[in-house]
């Protein structure tokens, strides 16, 4: 096997001939398909640190969303591997050709190492992911992981109505993210979890919207904390599928008690009624159907679904947005606080805030 890494840096291979229009970048997504087409096995796209300004087109106080430029990726590196017996020069010199320029932009051709475990490689790169008493688990896993003795399984009721959440042990959420958002580790999705677990959330009990569901983190966190029922909606139906087969693959969550400790009483296992994955278009037009409502998604988005979401919630419903950057932080708040949301103080975690408000 062999990979191949292309610098979009350098604008001035691809220049034409003289008097022709201004050297332009490739295309990184385009790049990304034609190599697929000239037999790739893998192509990845590693941005360059200008391109973190994609996320920053609404300003405070804006509500419009522009389209960002294409330079925006100009200093992309698109990374390709091949089987070894690939001519990948060959490749990329008719990609030119087909794409019209005039050069190819820089590139290098190295060997992969066939014996190296590239699985595992990619798999120690997402640990486990720890916020509050909850760790998102995938997989790969062991039970080593829990930080304690794994004392209870997913069968079962819990003794004297508790749920995991009431016995101060590590709930461990076991998930595959597959092909969707929602592995834990980034700020917005972390910011959720620590609010569902706050006493401002008061989850326990509640019927729970999770928005923008992604790979269902959020809503089998919720249910594990012991949340009445739970509906999660995606626009993408496969979305929707990882979260279901989630949901279907990981119980109600495993309690973990640490060493030394009492076995906990397991959580209940999930069942059709407490909790329910939908398409938006799937979705009824419910009103006032939930306690809680929590949306990690994108300013744009969320400023747009602010009426939806409000007419989701009950008098008094929580509601949590995520997905926002601080600067656009003022945007959302102002669009909701418009829809019939009180909303209160942001809190900011590497860049991205969390915004929590009460249906009015």
């Amino acid at each position: 096997m062999q990979s191949v890494s292309i610098s979009l840096s350098s604008p001035s291979v691809l220049a034409g001939a003289p008097g022709a229009p201004p050297p332009h970048h490739p295309d990184a997504a385009a790049l990304s398909d034609a190599l697929f087409e000239g037999g790739a096995l893998s192509v990845s796209i590693t941005p360059p640190a200008a391109a973190e300004s994609i996320f920053h087109e609404v300003p405070p106080g804006a509500v419009t969303w522009e389209t960002p430029a294409r330079t925006v990726w100009a200093g992309a590196t698109v990374t390709a591997t091949f089987a070894a017996g690939v001519d990948v020069d060959d490749v990329l010199l008719r990609l030119a050709a087909t794409a019209g320029l005039s050069g190819l932009p820089p590139y290098h051709v190295q060997p992969v190492d066939g014996e190296r475990d590239w699985v595992s490689e990619v798999q120690a790169g997402f640990p486990p992911v720890r916020v509050g008493r909850l760790l998102i688990q995938y997989p790969w896993h062991g039970a080593e992981a829990a930080a304690g003795e794994q004392r209870g399984g997913g069968d079962g009721p819990p003794s004297g109505g508790a749920t995991a959440a009431d016995s101060g042990t590590t709930i461990v959420i076991p998930i595959e993210p597959g092909c969707a958002f929602g592995t834990g580790e980034h700020p917005t999705t972390r910011l959720v979890l620590g609010f569902l677990q706050s006493p401002a959330a008061a989850v326990a009990g509640a019927r729970v919207l999770d928005y923008g569901c992604g790979s269902g983190v959020l809503a089998l966190a919720a249910a594990a904390l012991g949340a009445a029922s739970v509906v999660g909606v995606d626009i993408d139906p496969d979305a929707v599928a990882v979260a279901a087969s989630n949901a279907a693959g990981g119980g109600r969550g495993v309690v973990v008690a640490g060493v030394g400790d009492a076995p906990p009483a397991p959580p209940p296992p999930w069942s059709a009624a407490d909790l329910t994955f939908l398409t938006n278009r799937e979705e009824p037009d419910a009103v006032g159907a939930y306690d809680v409502v929590v949306a990690n998604i994108l300013a744009k988005p969320l400023i747009a679904l602010a009426p939806l979401l409000r007419r989701r919630a009950t008098r008094g419903g929580r509601l949590a947005l995520a997905g926002v950057l601080a600067e656009q932080g003022l945007a959302v708040r102002e669009a909701y606080e418009a829809a019939g949301w009180a909303m209160g103080d942001g809190e900011v975690l590497d860049g991205w805030v969390l915004l929590t408000g009460v249906a009015r």
